[in-house]
């Protein structure tokens, strides 16, 4: 029998976040797997996932290599229909939510991903609806993740490559719920390489998707509730 839903979280250097975010993950009793993938992490995070969740399944990769990448190697660890993906550094992450989400999308026949938007994103995420389009918890077939992920994708573009996918293969996707934040970058690496990263992310996002790409799905994505 196919197993219905696997986690994949990939995380690097989240010492702070990933057992909150584990704690979480781990009361939803819908997994068939959670896959936590090491992004070459040079603080205590993977032992702390190893040691207060050994029945999670742990990657460990040598060198940082981005989520994308992260994600690929979880996948190649999935054998269930669905995977949920989850960023490692979120607050106020609700285990009755995911649980929900997947519920959904388990009774839902025609329904091909579920983005859990973050209803409690700062008023310039939400502006141009971020908040849905580059949410990183999000349910896909893992059939169509696979498909995206032989796509030479890299950086910060993964969600992206995913909404380009499911908009050109007129796929069903809708939004949900989700009282999840992200952790601010400042208070996580500090001022300096927060601005680096945050002008990395606008260079790569002008590049990729495109301007007009760009604005079709900030403008009519993910529109619908589920």
């Amino acid at each position: 029998m196919t197993k219905f839903c696997s986690c994949i979280i990939p995380f690097h250097n989240e010492h702070k976040t990933i057992i909150p975010v584990l704690e979480e993950i781990s009361k939803v009793k819908l997994f068939h797997k959670i896959i936590c993938v090491n992004d070459g992490s040079t603080d205590s995070s993977p032992n702390l996932v190893k040691k207060f969740f050994p029945e999670v399944v742990l990657i460990n990769l040598k060198k940082n290599s981005g989520k994308t990448n992260a994600v690929k190697k979880g996948l190649e660890l999935v054998n269930s229909e669905f995977v949920l993906l989850i960023d490692a550094d979120l607050k106020n992450l609700k285990s009755e939510e995911i649980s929900r989400t997947i519920l959904k999308m388990k009774n839902s026949s025609n329904v091909d991903m579920i983005i859990l938007k973050r209803l409690n994103s700062s008023f310039h995420i939400k502006l141009f609806r971020a908040n849905t389009v580059l949410s990183g918890e999000r349910i896909i077939k893992a059939d169509d993740l696979g498909n995206i992920l032989k796509k030479n994708i890299h950086g910060y573009l993964l969600e992206f490559a995913i909404n380009e996918y499911m908009i050109k293969n007129n796929k069903k996707v809708f939004w949900t719920p989700s009282s999840a934040v992200n952790s601010f970058r400042a208070k996580k690496w500090g001022i300096k390489k927060s601005i680096k990263t945050n002008l990395n992310m606008l260079i790569a996002f002008s590049k990729y998707p495109g301007l007009k790409n760009l604005i079709i799905q900030s403008l009519t994505f993910a529109k619908n509730r589920i």
